[in-house]
């Protein structure tokens, strides 16, 4: 059993050792959902950069965005880089500033209706963040401009 002097000793090693020397195991749903997204991960990839760009490139344009940084575009200082390392594309990611400052991004950030508003990054769906209200937010304005 798992009572006396050496029952949970045992029951402590057994795992600990077991995830040490061969690594956690998925149960087989998730490994079947990995397996079956896997297939499809370039296209999606593709899709994320191309629209990303498109995206981007529209902001660049617009009349209300100060300023975009995306290593995609040409404008970027990274862009050579981005060409080299990443030739397929520049991922996902990006930011904007709006030339009304904080107050204007508050209201696209509070308005948008099929983006969700979120602090993590990194999902599969389409999201935005408002860092200087939300991870930002202890900081001074100073150090969110540089952040």
């Amino acid at each position: 059993g798992t009572k006396g002097k050496t029952g949970m000793a045992f029951a402590i090693a057994a795992r600990a050792l077991g995830l040490r020397d061969v690594g956690c195991s998925l149960a087989p749903t998730a490994s079947f959902l990995i397996s079956t997204g896997i297939d499809t991960l370039p296209l999606r990839v593709d899709r994320h950069c191309s629209n990303a760009m498109a995206v981007a490139q529209f902001l660049k344009g617009h009349p209300q965005v100060a300023s975009v940084s995306y290593a995609g575009l040409p404008d970027h200082p990274n862009h050579a880089l981005i060409k080299q390392y990443c030739p397929n594309g520049s991922g996902s990611l990006f930011t904007f500033s709006l030339k009304g400052g904080f107050e204007a991004a508050k209201q696209v950030v509070n308005n948008v209706k099929m983006i969700s508003l979120v602090a993590n990054l990194g999902d599969c769906r389409t999201l935005v963040a408002h860092p200087a209200s939300m991870m930002h937010r202890q900081l001074t304005e100073e150090q969110q401009k540089a952040a």
